[in-house]
């Protein structure tokens, strides 16, 4: 039979809480004009387009298309971003803006879908 010591499962427990399960959103913490701590939860969403074009132009087509504030383009620091074309991007949202943002997103001509990063 083997038998587990006491110290040796709370060790482990202690150690699972320096791990953040990646499900959970991001807060991101700002401090506004007065002083107070702003916590602004943002998640990020892959974004598919309907053809390949330079990331910029992609950016620039969301930027000049949707009409809510919210969302921030992530640059690509990665290998494959110094092909020249892509057909997605990396969008961080605002939980609380999320329904209206992906709402505006899909029904643009030249996206495919929206999907959360769960990485």
């Amino acid at each position: 039979m083997i038998t587990i010591q006491p110290s040796f499962v709370l060790l482990l427990s202690l150690a699972f809480l320096h791990f953040k399960p990646s499900f959970i959103p991001t807060p991101n913490q700002t401090l506004t004009r007065n002083g107070t701590l702003n916590r602004t939860t943002r998640s990020n969403y892959i974004i598919r387009f309907t053809e390949y074009k330079p990331a910029s132009d992609h950016r620039s087509y969301l930027e000049s298309s949707l009409r809510s504030d919210g969302w921030e383009w992530i640059e690509r620091r990665n290998p494959a971003a110094r092909f020249p074309t892509t057909d997605f991007g990396m969008l961080s949202i605002e939980d609380s803006m999320k329904e209206v943002l992906i709402g505006e997103i899909v029904k643009l001509g030249f996206v495919k879908d929206v999907n959360v990063d769960e990485l």
